[in-house]
């Protein structure tokens, strides 16, 4: 789940915006949503998404991720764009907050597969609209 020490994350986090994807993960006309057990969107229903490491590749950090997140092997996905947040508040711990840039990725689950969510969450859903701030 984090592979920087939490000192160097807040260091870099402070310092320089966080390269991120996101999937859209979609099945009959409706979109994944997994409810976040760590900040930020803690409590939150949101997308699976993460850290994108040094020397990775867009689509291989896409793969690794839903892999990671999922439990599914995603090979065939369209990007659809890139947004961008500040993630404020004390409980971050960063000076500055966060500053996240996240490109998108759109995928239909593969057929037969199975939703095996990771620690980082606690619960999915099939829902008919993403989230609001998405």
């Amino acid at each position: 789940m984090n592979w920087l020490p939490t000192r160097t994350y807040r260091h870099v986090a402070a310092c320089v915006p966080l390269l991120c994807v996101d999937g859209i993960i979609g099945h009959r006309e409706r979109f994944l949503l997994l409810k976040r057990r760590i900040p930020p969107y803690q409590n939150r229903w949101w997308v699976p998404g993460g850290r994108v490491r040094k020397g990775e590749r867009l689509a291989q950090a896409f793969r690794r991720i839903m892999r990671s997140e999922i439990g599914v092997a995603i090979r065939d996905f369209t990007l659809v764009g890139v947004y961008e947040v500040h993630h404020r508040g004390a409980a971050l711990e960063i000076p500055g907050g966060r500053h996240v840039v996240s490109v998108v990725f759109e995928a239909a689950l593969p057929v037969g597969a199975n939703i095996r969510i990771n620690l980082q969450h606690t619960a999915w859903i099939w829902a008919e609209r993403l989230p609001r701030n998405f």
